[in-house]
Parts: C-alpha cells; structure tokens; sequence
C-alpha cells in the first residue's frame, strides 16, 4: 500500500533513509491558509523518545519535505517573536522565505482550531528554520512563540515501516499492489513446473539405486 506524504495517521511508525530509529506519530497538525493545507507529523523516536516534525506540502505538482529535529530556545534566537525577515541560530544566518497566518487543528481530536503566525527561513545549504507564534485573545498575555530547524529532504527520505492499523482508509489510498492469493500461487507454480519437478526427482531416484547396487 502506497500513501501520499499528507495521508499518514496517528500511530502510524515511519523510518527516515540511512537511519535505524523508527518515529511513532504521536499527533498529526493540519493548517489551512485559505484554499492551501499542509500537514506537519510529531513524532518520537521508540529508542531515545527523541522529538522529531515530519512536514509535508504539495506545491506546484510536487511534494516538499522537511524534518524538523532541534527545537530552540526563544531565547537562542534573538527577535523571533518578532518574525523578522532575517535570523541568526548556532552561526548561521536564516533569510526570510514564506510569512503568513494559519489555522492549525489536531486531526481526530475535537480541540479548537489554534490561530498561528508563521515564518519560515531558508539557511545554508538545505538548512531550514521555522518559527510559530500563537496569540490569544487576552493582549496582556506574551505569545508563545515555537521554533524548530531542520533541513529539507527528499519525499522519498520519509518512509512508512509499519502502518498504526490495518484497517482500510478510504479516500486516502492511492495505489495497491496487487498480491496474488498464496494458494493460486501455489496450483499455478505447481502446473508450470510439474513436467521439471517428475524429472528431478526422477533422477534423484535413478542415483539412489545406483548407490545401493554399487554396494
């Protein structure tokens, strides 16, 4: 079974290429700017319970990929609160890619809607950054601001190990290979090959009394 990247569910256990943790989602996040969705995966690993974001978009007829595995502090980025068109982290300098205001739900739980500015910044090579800032409606309260780096990847980097049930998705399944049944298997092998089958074994009882008379 084949899933596009935006079709996982909770429980669902993915694998990263080149790496021997398995990610368990623990929550899936949906975000919608008007017409434009895409869909972010948290994640643990089993071993070392490590934090890791799988973000998924389709744009322009193709997908773009990040993962997301540190998890700065506020105070390590100065001005993020503030989603300005330029940041520095851990010596490097992040520019300014996309900015704009989403709203992000918990798919399969009924918590409300959460209202969230975002901007995301591109760095050296296929250094990413992102920054969320939730406010409410109390203007006395500071928003709380999220920051997560990354680098972007390759759709085929994300992969599922292990599906979280086997049951059916409707609307969500793009492709199924088609797996013969193990019995039809057998009887159509069974008669392809009868004639070579008689043969061997034919042989292997003509050497067996050669043996015995060479006694």
């Amino acid at each position: 079974m084949e899933l596009r990247l935006d079709q996982f569910k909770r429980g669902d256990i993915l694998t990263l290429v080149g790496e021997i943790e398995h990610l368990l989602i623990e929550k899936v996040w949906l975000s919608q700017q008007g017409s434009y969705r895409w869909v972010d995966y948290e994640t643990r690993t089993h071993g070392s319970q490590r934090r890791v974001i799988i973000s998924a978009e389709y744009d322009d007829g193709e997908w773009e990929t990040v993962v997301y595995d540190q998890f700065p502090d506020a105070r390590e980025v100065p001005d993020a609160d503030s989603l300005p068109g330029r940041l520095t982290w851990n010596g490097a300098t992040y520019h300014l890619d996309e900015r704009g205001t989403c709203m992000m739900e918990l798919v399969d739980l009924r918590d409300e809607p959460l209202r969230c500015e975002y901007a995301d910044y591109t760095g050296p090579g296929d250094a990413v950054l992102a920054v969320e800032r939730f406010s409410g409606d109390n203007v006395d309260v500071p928003a709380e601001v999220e920051i997560f780096a990354g680098a972007s990847v390759r759709p085929s980097f994300v992969q599922l190990f292990a599906p979280g049930d086997q049951a059916e998705r409707p609307g969500l399944l793009i492709k199924t290979r088609a797996m013969p049944h193990p019995k039809k298997t057998a009887r159509r092998l069974t008669a392809g090959q009868q004639v070579i089958i008689g043969g061997v074994a034919f042989a292997v009882l003509l050497l067996l009394i050669v043996m015995v008379l060479a006694r």
